[in-house]
């Protein structure tokens, strides 16, 4: 019953010492689907060459708007896994793009989009065009385009990256919702801006889209105010919040079922009382949300922040940020550290010596200075303290 065989690589596989595999395929009915330029290689070679027909699993067309229809036969619908558009097309071809059963690269680089009446704008990505498109891996956007609307690419799981054209300026807020997608953006959009596949307002203040299958931890950068939508369904197990951020939009964390630990930095609780669903699809009893020591009480008053399992963010303290120790060899000076988090010293001055330079939790410790070779002068050198998810401290020593 197989009518189809698609291969991706160009260079026909050696199968001359499994001649057996294609036993009962009926060769002359069903067809071998191969990447451009290859027909002559697979034509020619043994146990391909027996295949009837071999056509090829991309194509270019040049389109005129609700023609896409009449370029790609009912047949191409089932084997063509690359296609390139050019000419202009409107919202019925995107529409028919639905019917193409294999499809993982678009490129509509060269495309213009024609309004259709009231159904679309033209130079707009329709709505939910390529919502929950499992098979699209690749998809190069129309450097004329000016508009994503909502859904475009929600739910499409299997997109690796998306360029934002200079021209883009209105994205919708669940154009990419759920989808899967690293996004770059030209550097010469005045609206938009990418790093590391994220996508943010131009001055990086909003988070309006983050990768749905990236896992592990991440730290929203300080210069975020606020998150849109962007970790709808996301596969994230810890995230840092700044201090900084003031506002979660409806659907911020919804389905992010991974999500084991929100450290947030503000002290201040923010509002999310008349937000719509944005930890809907989380076990928030089996989720950590670790808040600064002042504002344990506020955040176990307050509805939906009160049903996570609520504990201290990391910290580490020091009584004071400016120390003396003594002018003679091995003079001690005793730091007390009060922490919940492990915790490291280091410094940059060969004079120091530690009792030790790393542990967990409260303690005190000594640190030791080398004779000063000039005690007239006093000297002075500085000691971090770094810990997990904290800020490092600096505690200047004076030598006198």
């Amino acid at each position: 019953n197989l009518n189809i065989v698609m291969v991706m690589n160009p260079t026909p596989i050696n199968l001359m010492e499994s001649s057996q595999i294609f036993t009962g395929v009926q060769t002359s009915s069903c067809k071998l689907a191969v990447p451009m330029g290859s027909i002559t290689s697979y034509s020619s070679a043994d146990v391909w060459k027996d295949f009837t027909s071999i056509v090829e699993n991309e194509k270019t067309v040049n389109c005129t708007p609700g023609e896409l229809e009449n370029l790609i036969s009912p047949d191409e619908l089932t084997y063509i896994t690359k296609l390139n558009i050019t000419g202009s097309m409107d919202v019925r071809d995107f529409i028919f793009l639905q019917n193409m059963l294999v499809l993982s690269e678009l490129d509509l680089s060269s495309v213009t989009i024609a309004g259709l009446g009231e159904q679309s704008m033209s130079d707009e990505i329709p709505s939910g065009c390529f919502d929950g498109n499992s098979l699209l891996q690749k998809v190069i956007l129309p450097e004329t385009v000016t508009t994503i609307n909502g859904y475009s690419f929600s739910n499409c799981m299997g997109i690796e990256s998306i360029n934002i054209p200079a021209s883009i300026t209105d994205i919708n807020e669940n154009a990419f919702i759920g989808c899967s997608a690293e996004i770059t953006v030209d550097h010469n959009n005045s609206y938009y801006y990418g790093e590391d596949g994220i996508l943010y307002n131009k001055n990086k203040s909003a988070i309006l889209h983050f990768p749905s299958l990236r896992k592990g931890k991440f730290s929203i950068p300080s210069t975020v105010i606020s998150i849109r939508n962007a970790f709808y369904g996301s596969s994230l197990s810890d995230i840092v919040f700044p201090e900084s951020l003031i506002n979660l939009s409806d659907n911020a964390f919804t389905s992010s079922g991974n999500l084991k630990s929100i450290t947030i930095n503000n002290p201040t609780p923010i509002d999310i009382t008349n937000r719509y669903d944005i930890f809907d699809n989380i076990n928030l009893g089996n989720c950590k949300l670790y808040v600064p020591e002042s504002s344990v009480s506020d955040f176990k008053e307050l509805n939906i922040w009160s049903d996570f399992d609520i504990d201290l963010s990391p910290y580490v303290k020091v009584k004071d940020s400016v120390m003396h120790i003594g002018m003679y060899d091995d003079s001690p000076l005793f730091i007390d550290i009060s922490s919940n988090t492990d915790w490291s010293l280091s410094t940059n001055d060969s004079w120091f010596s530690f009792e030790i330079n790393k542990g967990s939790k409260d303690m005190s410790l000594a640190v030791f200075a080398e004779q000063n070779p000039n005690p007239d002068n006093t000297r002075s050198g500085i000691i971090t303290i770094s810990g997990s998810q904290v800020k490092p401290l600096k505690i200047r020593v004076i030598q006198d």
